[in-house]
Order: structure tokens, then sequence, then C-alpha cells
């Protein structure tokens, strides 16, 4: 399930005033709007390499299916939340690189087990490598990609009371076009992508969370990860 969920990448405060001091050249942005690809590249950088945590939360479209993600990412590798393909609800926990997923009625409904898990237990998909969607490096890595984006300011708005200042993102690869937005003030962490009609995802930095392995009793090997 995890191929679904590394696609799309949210929103719009009036537009910064600029003082207008006689200079003969146009006052620039303050904060972090109105940067060049490599300032914001460096501030980001920067402002992530900070962080010990990463809560993202959205809904993307991913070849004509609905892909829901609400997951805590740590630092140190752990993860906590749960992502829903269709109406397959899947709650995932990652603890010391082994990826556990619990088989809810929906998910056994639409997915037939790989193994012979019952509904409220836990299929552990060791042999799996991990995603964006459940791992903190690979997440950060698709935010701040120089190889792999083109960004261009475009404005600056609110998102859930935050201000923002917004970058249209175009991918190099396929064209496609994405809105970044990061804080206007202090740290220039991204606060949400979206990606238009593919949706998008809104993010909370610094809240790490405790991540524990399910029970072992509740636990059933898949098969992949025998092999």
């Amino acid at each position: 399930m995890r191929r679904h969920i590394t696609a799309a990448f949210a929103m719009p405060i009036s537009a910064l005033v600029l003082a207008g001091c006689g200079s003969g050249e146009p006052s620039r942005p303050s904060g972090n709007a109105g940067l060049t690809q490599t300032e914001l590249l460096a501030r980001m950088q920067s402002a992530i390499a900070a962080e010990s945590a990463l809560h993202m939360k959205g809904t993307i479209t991913d070849n004509g299916t609905t892909v829901t993600v609400d997951m805590q990412l740590n630092r140190d590798g752990s993860a906590q939340g749960s992502t829903t393909v269709g109406k397959a609800v899947m709650p995932i926990v990652v603890v010391d690189g082994i990826a556990y997923t619990q088989v809810t009625a929906s998910y056994a409904v639409s997915s037939p087990s790989p193994s012979d898990a019952k509904v409220g237990q836990w299929i552990e998909v060791q042999g799996q490598p991990p995603s964006s969607a459940d791992n903190f490096a690979l997440m950060v890595a698709e935010l701040d990609a120089p190889s792999k984006y083109a960004y261009t300011y475009k404005d600056t708005t609110t998102i859930d009371g935050v201000a923002v200042a917004r970058y249209d993102e175009t991918d190099l690869k396929d064209g496609l076009d994405k809105v970044l937005s990061i804080r206007l003030t202090g740290a220039a962490l991204p606060v949400a992508v979206a990606g238009g009609a593919a949706g998008g995802f809104t993010f909370v930095w610094d809240q790490p969370t405790k991540v524990a392995a399910p029970p072992r009793s509740q636990v059933v090997i898949s098969p992949a990860s025998n092999s």
C-alpha cells in the first residue's frame, strides 16, 4: 500500500505591504517571502535540521484512488498513524525499522490478508522498504529536493491561522505543479503542500511521540518477511 502514498503534495493573507522609500528600487518582501530557490532551500534545510518530528495529514488522489494519510514521523525512524486507501483503513506502526499494519474490518474486506491475520491483529512487514509516508528522513528529502523541483515565489496567505509564504513548485521530471507553503516568519518550515485536484498535505513540526511496537501476541508474521 505504500506505493500509493508518495505522490502529491496546501493554500491562500493579503500581499505584504512594500515600504516605499524613494530609493528607486522595489522593496523586497520581508521574512521568508520573495526568496530565490537557493535561499528557500537553504532556509528550509536549516529549519528542518533542527526538528525532531513531523505530523503530516491530508488526502491525495493516486491513479484514481483516494488516499488519506494521518501519520506521526519521528526523526529516530519510528512512526505511527493510519492510511486509508479507498475505503480500507490501515493503522500503521514503525519501530526499529519494522513496519506493522493492523487488520481492520474495512481492510480485510478490500484486501485479502497476506497471512492468517484476523481483524484486530497486526501484520509484521519487516521486509518492505520504508516510504516517505512513514519515514521522517524520506519525507524531508521529498520536501527540499533541489534536483527534483523548481520553486518560484507566489504570494502570502494564512493557513489555519499561520501566516505563510507560498511558492509554486514544479516537478522537473513530469512538469506537475504544486504549491509549497512555508512559515512567513521565523524558521522556514513547510506548513502545507497542495497539488490542486490531486490534493495535498499539512505539516506540524517538532512534536515527537513515543511509539511502541504492538504486543507480540497480536502480531502475525507476513510471509514476505520470512524470505
